[in-house]
């Protein structure tokens, strides 16, 4: 019978001598223990730090390491560096001081440490994600235009019994105004300045529509003419007011002006406004009915000077604070909005009349100032505005018409391509870049700085 044979057991691992001649030998150069430092310390943040105490020294053994099952060669499958065998500076050592630290630090990075994104971040499965949102929106776009749009061809019903003031009735928006909604059935009162303009628009129009001499400068004429309404509208009171009535000249660069030419204008377009709204408001709130001011995209930005401009900031603002107060008396307030059309506010020749006769009156100093060229550049920028206007007056008086009969009018309307494209996007812009575009056709002036 065989002697039973003692298990085999790994040989046990020498230690290096402390002391003696070959403790010398084993000891590394200065240079190795000054770069493995080094590399110690340049490892990234969040790295596994070092392994300081070995197998064999009472540091329990990892099942990589060298101690433990599959220490000699690492474990299966790992392929990164270091892992299979320790590295070691010191020769004769080998294995014996652990995996290399830089090189287990580039195997495992830190998972705090920012990662680049790959060029296929955008890749396929991130657009079925995408696309459901990209729906969704388009959708609700859709619905929310479908909504606006059946609800702004409900109109009022009926219209035949709804009475409507108009003012500067003699040409222009208002005579079209006036014209259109008799066609409709409307009972138009037209406020017209002379009487020639009001005869006209008798001649052109049905038996339904009155007209009524109303002067918007004068206190006296409005009093007037809200007595009139008041009694041909009895107890039903005034469903419709259009504050159509405006002016344009004086206009010229400011400094040509003075108080005066800006009092005439802002009178008419503003002052005489208020003053309208205020004597008819009383009839409308009765009617629960619509307050229609015609403004400008001037009153949007404004790049000429004079009266008009700051006169159309002043319709805005007061039909802005109007239309709030009116709200829970079931009154609605429109702005209109209108760019560039061919009336008698746009008019060629009563334009370069007003800049003529405005010239005559300014200083020497400010003439030698502008200059001559300025002063005909100035004319000749008017005829090309002039030419470049809008002749089909509906677009404007269309507007009016819906915010009139449609049951959920808009709170402003645009007319015209040149308001809905360029004047009211620049409004948007900042001030430096609309000061650009706007001042590059102006004429320069003879002293500049």
């Amino acid at each position: 019978m065989a002697a039973p044979t003692e298990p085999l057991r790994p040989p046990a691992r020498r230690r290096p001598p402390r002391g003696g001649a070959s403790a010398t030998r084993h000891r590394p150069p200065r240079a190795l223990i000054g770069r493995r430092r080094t590399r110690r310390s340049r490892a990234r943040p969040g790295s596994a730090p070092p392994r300081r105490a070995r197998a064999g020294h009472g540091a329990a053994a990892s099942p990589g390491g060298r101690g433990g099952p599959g220490g000699a060669r690492g474990a299966p499958g790992s392929s990164a560096p270091g892992s299979a065998r320790g590295h070691c500076p010191v020769p004769g050592v080998q294995g014996r001081c652990g995996p290399d630290p830089v090189l287990a630090a580039a195997a495992a990075p830190s998972p705090l440490a920012p990662r680049a994104a790959p060029l296929c971040s955008l890749s396929p499965e991130l657009l079925p994600g995408m696309g459901p949102w990209l729906w969704l929106v388009a959708v609700l776009a859709g619905l929310l235009w479908l909504r606006r749009w059946h609800r702004e061809r409900q109109t009022v019903p009926g219209l035949s019994e709804k009475f409507v003031l108009i003012t500067g009735c003699d040409s222009g928006f208002g005579s079209l105004l006036a014209w259109q909604l008799d066609a409709r059935g409307l009972r138009v009162l037209a406020g017209c300045l002379t009487e020639p303009g009001a005869a006209r628009l008798r001649a052109a129009t049905s038996q339904r529509l009155q007209t009524v001499l109303l002067d918007v400068t004068s206190s006296a004429s409005i009093a007037a003419a809200t007595s009139w309404v008041r009694e041909r509208v009895g107890d039903r009171g005034l469903w419709g007011l259009v504050n159509n009535a405006g002016i344009a000249v004086p206009t010229a660069p400011n400094e040509w002006l003075r108080k005066d030419d800006f009092v005439k204008v802002l009178d008419v377009n503003l002052v005489g406004l208020i003053e309208v709204t205020l004597s008819f408001l009383p009839l409308v709130r009765r009617a629960q009915g619509r307050v229609v001011n015609v403004a400008s995209v001037m009153g949007r930005i404004a790049f000429f000077g004079g009266g008009y401009c700051p006169s159309k900031y002043g319709v805005e603002a007061f039909s802005d604070s109007l239309r709030l107060e009116m709200r829970h008396f079931g009154v609605k307030v429109s702005i209109i909005e209108p760019g560039y059309f061919k009336t008698a506010i746009t008019s060629a020749e009563s334009l370069e009349n007003c800049f003529l006769s405005t010239w005559e009156k300014v200083s020497d100093e400010t003439k030698a100032a502008y200059g001559e060229n300025y002063l005909k550049g100035f004319l000749a920028g008017a005829k090309k505005m002039h030419k470049r206007c809008n002749s089909n007056l509906s677009l404007v008086t269309d507007c009016m018409e819906h915010a009139l009969t449609s049951r959920y009018p808009r709170a402003r309307y645009s007319a015209g391509w040149d308001a809905k494209l360029l004047y009211i996007p620049l409004s948007y812009l900042p001030s430096a870049i609309a000061d650009v575009i706007l001042t590059w056709s102006y004429p320069k002036p003879d002293q500049k700085a």
